[in-house]
């Protein structure tokens, strides 16, 4: 709601073309063409306006020299600035009333315009320019020569006009000349008394109802203003939040990746040690095996040796074939321990994968129990066993499975020396196959706990143990994807628990 009328630059273009200056300097870098300001019909924002004032003082050099433009140009004979309504405008108080209520106000309804008839005879027109809009000093000066020229409308000399300028605001004391009207004048006056003033009347009525609309919605257009310039400022809150949300997620992302390449340089250095730690563990193992096999292999060597030597001095015996015979079946009882040994440290250290296929725990528990019977009653031990009333399936190989159980079993045979008591049990549960051995023997130490499943590590050396069957079945449940368990308390028994991934029975 604020454009105002190009007619205010109709004196200083024609001006300009009668100069041979182009329009274009005004309208250079502006959203108005020169066709545009040179149209009586358009109208232009207030901001334009004070814009092309400004260009319009560099072009004639000043405020006086505006002034006096449009003085001279309502001087020139032919131009008529109301000549729809110059017929009723008798007096030239007339005119100025209608300019300041109801052209002015129609050319810009920017300003708002007050006029009053001093006791003295004078006029007084005040201008002013709202806070909202750019002050124009340029504007009040051609107003003021358009005012100067006014009487020239009633073949009368020019009118003396005061200029109090201030910001956004001026007051035109207008002293009008001292002249008798003419006849034709005076006609025009009865004329007008009788049916101009009516209709002069109801224009200013008309524009004070214009005018009074266009401050409505001026009022409208402040609220909308105000409305977008809070808008605007919470989109620039906005902005400026999201640029320190982006400044601090780059931070951040900044931040993790030094946390990751610190992260990866870390995981670097620890898969190396653990690398190191998987060398001297080899190294470690080496080293155990190493010993465990001289151990081992030690006495049966000794033996053979031993009943080599003794038939070799015995030759010449009258009993010297008995000696023989008798000689060979030890060399062939130590060579076969030989044998037995070196076949369970390859068991123990050999990693190639085993065929496996579906089998039924049910059927391999029970040749397992069925196989160590024997053993149990030369040990004086009691085996039972759970009944399971469903079949249960995994992928295995039986006879790996078979071994590890029947270590397992004699394990627990093995627990004490006053017959033991051991209960083994299969059951399926969360898709596991699960089977237990407990025995009630008086339990493993706490400082052996840890060292069951090392190679070569036995409590029963005395009785000819190599210590090799706990990690047999470790490293049978390892290669079956399955885990192996013990849980002991010292004078309470123990109990061993495998687990092996249960299937589906496989289809006839």
């Amino acid at each position: 709601m604020s454009e105002v009328s190009c007619r205010a630059f109709g004196p200083a273009i024609a001006a300009m073309k009668a100069r041979g200056i182009p329009v274009s300097v005004l309208t250079d870098g502006l959203p108005v063409s020169p066709s545009h300001i040179e149209s009586l019909r358009k109208r232009v924002s207030w901001d334009v306006l004070v814009e092309i004032n400004r260009r319009l003082e560099e072009v004639f050099g000043g405020r006086k020299e505006l002034e006096n433009l449009y003085f001279e140009h309502l001087l020139t004979p032919g131009v008529r600035l109301i000549p729809a309504v110059a017929r009723y405008l008798v007096t030239p108080a007339n005119l100025y009333r209608a300019g300041t209520t109801w052209i002015g106000p129609s050319l810009f309804p920017v300003m708002n315009a007050h006029f009053e008839q001093l006791e003295d005879g004078r006029l007084r027109e005040i201008l002013e320019i709202p806070e909202r809009f750019e002050d124009s000093p340029a504007m009040f000066s051609m107003m003021r020569g358009a005012l100067r020229a006014g009487p020239a409308l009633f073949d009368l000399p020019p009118a003396r006009v005061e200029m109090d300028l201030r910001p956004r605001r001026c007051v035109f004391t207008i002293t009008l000349p001292e002249a008798r009207p003419s006849l034709r004048h005076r006609v025009a006056a009865w004329f007008t008394n009788r049916h101009g003033s009516a209709l002069l009347e109801s224009l200013v009525e008309q524009q004070v109802e214009l005018h009074d609309n266009y401050e409505e919605l001026g009022a409208a257009h402040d609220q909308i203003a105000d409305q977008a310039k809070r808008l605007e400022e919470a989109n620039w809150a906005l902005q400026r939040q999201n640029e320190e949300l982006e400044r601090r997620v780059a931070e951040r992302a900044a931040s993790l990746a030094r946390e990751t390449e610190l992260h990866q340089n870390a995981a670097a250095e620890l898969e190396h040690s653990r690398t190191q730690l998987r060398a001297a563990e080899r190294l470690g193992v080496v080293g155990t095996l190493a010993a465990g096999i001289a151990h081992e292999i030690n006495n049966p060597i000794a033996a053979i040796l031993l009943a080599a030597q003794y038939s070799q001095h015995m030759r010449g015996d009258r009993n010297e074939r008995q000696i023989w015979l008798e000689s060979f079946e030890d060399i062939e009882r130590e060579a076969k321990r030989c044998a037995t040994i070196v076949k369970s440290i390859l068991q123990f250290t050999r990693e190639e994968p085993t065929a496996k296929w579906i089998s039924n725990l049910n059927d391999i528990v029970h040749r397992v129990r069925m196989q160590v019977q024997p053993y149990a009653e030369q040990n004086n031990a009691r085996v039972t066993q759970v009944p399971c009333l469903q079949s249960i399936y995994a992928r295995l190989n039986p006879m790996q499975i078979e071994k590890a159980l029947m270590n397992l079993l004699c394990n627990a045979i093995e627990s004490t020396e006053l017959g033991a008591g051991v209960e083994i049990m299969l059951e399926e549960r969360d898709g596991k196959a699960i089977v237990s051995i407990a025995d009630d023997g008086p339990g493993i130490p706490d400082d052996v706990r840890p060292r069951i499943f090392d190679p070569f590590f036995t409590t029963k050396r005395h009785k000819g143990q190599m210590g090799l069957g706990l990690s047999v079945v470790h490293g049978i449940l390892e290669e079956h994807a399955g885990t192996v368990e013990v849980e002991s308390k010292l004078g309470s028994g123990t109990r061993v628990t495998i687990e092996l991934a249960s299937c589906e029975a496989p289809s006839r």
